[in-house]
């Protein structure tokens, strides 16, 4: 299935992310917060409008506009005391989204990290004191839907990506995502070259089969 070889094959790629990131340690003050809010913000405005001019998401009967993350973004940091979210930088490298299977892949990288983040919400309001209304909607994401929401995209990924080529267009632009993001958020440029020819990780670095399955994710 479409879903469990993206998981598979995505797993590395999540994992050194996330321990690069580090957001239970790095994140401790409200100008820690900002500045990650920002970054995020610097990634996910210019694919999401990527993602939006590529094609009418309307063909295969799929609804984009809840799932953007720009507008909880940008909320997000107006209540943080940033007024003008214009003179944040934005990512100059985002993944190659000029066909729907690479949509696809960039959008399930997007829609599973909203599968994690009741537990970074937790660490933020115990830290912090972020609430979903103020300073909390990005990682609040769906709220009690968050499980419906993600049942549904699964629902339409099956039922799109129903060929070994497909299925590996889909993957090759998952890992090219989670590759622009690492880049991205860790402060390294990804150049052309990098993006859209992603290779797997190592033999040696992959997890073993089994191992970690219900890792969540955060990012």
């Amino acid at each position: 299935m479409i879903l469990t070889r993206l998981k598979q094959r995505t797993l590395w790629h999540h994992e050194r992310l996330e321990r690069k990131l580090n957001l239970f340690h790095s994140v401790k003050t409200f100008e820690d917060y900002r500045s990650l809010l920002g970054k995020f913000l610097g990634f996910y405005e210019p694919v999401e409008a990527a993602l939006e001019a590529t094609f009418s998401w309307s063909v295969i009967n799929f609804d984009f506009q809840p799932r953007k993350k720009t507008p909880l973004l940008m909320r997000d940091l107006h209540s943080l005391g940033i007024t003008d979210t214009l003179l944040l930088p934005r990512c100059g490298r985002v993944p190659m989204l000029n066909t729907l299977p690479r949509a696809l892949g960039c959008l399930y990288v997007f829609e599973s990290a909203t599968l994690g983040r009741a537990i970074v919400m937790h660490h933020l309001s115990r830290r912090l004191g972020i609430t979903p209304e103020e300073g909390g909607a990005f990682f609040t994401s769906y709220g009690d839907l968050v499980i419906t929401m993600w049942r549904d995209f699964g629902q339409q990924l099956r039922a799109y990506a129903s060929r070994p080529d497909i299925e590996e267009a889909v993957i090759r632009a998952a890992i090219d995502t989670l590759v622009c993001l690492d880049q991205w958020m860790t402060g390294r440029s990804a150049t052309v070259a990098q993006v859209g020819r992603v290779s797997d990780p190592p033999a040696d670095q992959k997890a073993p089969p089994g191992q970690r399955q219900s890792i969540l994710r955060l990012l």
